[in-house]
């Protein structure tokens, strides 16, 4: 697993660089570091099952046993990923037994979805390879100090004693032959650790140890308590029983870790605090993921306004919460802000712009999320596209307002609502939601002018 998460993370790293030395061979880059991909969430489910349900013998399997445990772990992820684009009604496909005893289906749909998804994780692995990575940007915010005493709170331990241990459990692998895998007593760990920095004793190893730690237990699929059932699904993201948030293996007194897994491990957990993505169980940890989703938003809404400013054609102004004086609300309730208001004076064209700094959904769980985000209504929640109609639906019944606050003239004005995100929205494709949005990259005067 070590070898692969280098040969993935490299990849990764430097697919802007390789694409652009070897345009012609783009596509065959892109296919291999989807494969690689493909091989590191089968393997790390394998890490996975074994790890909670040890084998019982002790005959070492060979390399074509390897190889076709792995395919068919890689092969219960395909077909719970399709599964899933059923449950959550993302297909419509019929599906049917052939004559020749398989499972049949048409392949319109999901060409569809895979060539949306493509074009998306392309643009995310340039971005990716050329920009700096979240944990930088959460430490240039300053929060280190905010997620360790909400680290306290939420694990027991603070962020700076888990990066710790994880540069003691490198000192501690220096002593031995192995060059990626390390196995100890968790008794020689504790002793290690406790004279590698006096912050350490057995409770604080232990504590630690065991919240990033996957461990035996009786049934694959029944996760120990407080655990969600879907925490043990490898083909789900951000699972708290995953091989990526728990890369220690404990069988019996032995310690099993890789120093990669560590690194990555750290990295991505940081990684969801910053982009709001950590299911915290306490007040303080979930109280400073929003406070940090927060603050990326509004940069995100700045960045979107400077964007706009800089076409220097339109009027342009940020965060309306009232025109004219008149606060836009609705039955005396609120419908917030415009978030971006541009005027483009030669159309008489208005545009109320909702932004948004979406994460990219990596799966069916998250797009049907992402789409309930924009588009479910319920009696406590509206979803964002809702919102946004009325308050476009508000701003063209003041047009006299807008007239008299922005100096307008006195042609036919019109108010029209727009979407501008940080990636497409795959929700909308796959759900066949049309709705005027566009990227951040995508952003230009005639793009805008196209929406008329």
């Amino acid at each position: 697993m070590e070898k692969v998460l280098f040969k993935l993370m490299l990849s990764q790293k430097r697919y802007a660089e390789d694409i652009a030395c070897y345009p012609e061979k783009e596509q065959e880059i892109f296919e291999q570091t989807n494969r690689d991909n493909k091989a590191s969430i089968a393997l790390k489910f394998l890490i996975e099952y074994i790890a909670a349900v040890p084998p019982k013998g002790n005959i070492n399997i060979g390399e074509n046993q390897y190889e076709r445990l792995i395919a068919i772990c890689s092969l219960i992820i395909e077909w719970s990923y399709k599964n899933d684009l059923f449950y959550y009604q993302i297909f419509n496909t019929p599906i049917e037994i052939l004559k020749s005893h398989r499972i049949g289906m048409r392949q319109q749909e999901f060409q569809h979805m895979f060539s949306v998804n493509e074009a998306i994780r392309k643009e995310q692995l340039i971005a990716s390879s050329v920009f700096e990575d979240s944990v930088n940007l959460v430490e240039q915010k300053s929060f280190m100090e905010e997620i360790n005493r909400a680290f306290e709170k939420e694990y027991g331990y603070s962020l700076y004693q888990l990066m710790l241990l994880a540069e003691g459990l490198r000192e501690y692998s220096k002593s031995q032959s192995s060059d990626t895998v390390y196995v100890a007593k968790m008794k020689d760990i504790v002793d290690f650790l406790s004279q590698y920095d006096t912050s350490f004793n057995e409770d604080t190893v232990d504590v630690i140890i065991g919240s990033i730690a996957l461990r035996q237990r009786e049934d694959f699929l029944v996760p120990p308590e407080s655990f969600r059932k879907e925490d043990v699904y490898p083909w789900r993201f951000n699972r708290e029983l995953s091989f990526t948030r728990r890369p220690i293996i404990i069988r019996g007194d032995e310690v099993i870790w890789g120093n990669r897994q560590l690194d990555h491990m750290i990295r991505f957990t940081v990684g969801l605090i910053n982009n709001g993505k950590l299911k915290a169980h306490s007040p303080e940890m979930n109280s400073l993921v929003g406070k940090i989703s927060d603050e990326r938003g509004a940069e995100f809404n700045d960045l979107i306004y400077k964007l706009l400013i800089n076409l220097n054609v339109f009027e342009v102004y940020s965060n309306i919460s009232k025109v004219n004086g008149i606060h836009i609300s609705e039955n005396n309730n609120t419908l917030g802000d415009i978030d971006v208001l541009i005027i483009d004076h030669e159309y008489n064209k208005i545009i109320a712009a909702e932004v948004k700094n979406f994460n990219f959904s990596k799966n069916p769980y998250e797009m049907h999320l992402e789409y309930k985000k924009m588009f479910e209504n319920t009696k406590k929640k509206k979803g964002y596209y809702t919102k946004h109609c009325r308050r476009v639906e508000w701003c063209n019944k003041h047009i006299g307002d807008f007239k008299k606050q922005y100096g307008l003239d006195n042609n036919e004005w019109k108010v029209i609502g727009l979407f501008i995100l940080s990636q497409p929205l795959v929700s909308t494709e796959i759900y066949h939601k049309d709705i005027k949005m566009l990227t951040e990259k995508e952003l230009s005067v005639s793009s805008i002018r196209a929406l008329y």
